[in-house]
């Protein structure tokens, strides 16, 4: 799956910082959810997004239990993959 450039985090408007933050972390709770639930992807790419570094520990959350992705990528987002392909 390569959803890559696509501004998946620039939907979320608000100027009160507690709703944005509310609908950022729901956002990446769903992301999170289908990630832990998969079964079929092998490879995933949500590089470029503009994901913030809470979203990307929330959804490294839900990908910490997939054992059948196993291509990565997250660059341009506030993440990284440690040495054991963690986020």
């Amino acid at each position: 799956m390569d959803i890559s450039f696509n501004a998946l985090n620039g939907g979320i408007i608000s100027n009160d910082k507690k709703v944005r933050s509310k609908m950022m972390a729901s956002f990446a709770e769903s992301w999170a959810k289908c990630f832990k639930n998969n079964e079929s992807l092998v490879h995933v790419d949500i590089s470029h997004n503009s994901l913030r570094w809470e979203q990307m520990e929330i959804i490294g959350e839900g990908l910490r239990t997939n054992h059948t992705i196993m291509g990565l990528h997250v660059k341009g987002n506030q993440a990284e993959v440690d040495s054991l392909g963690f986020i």
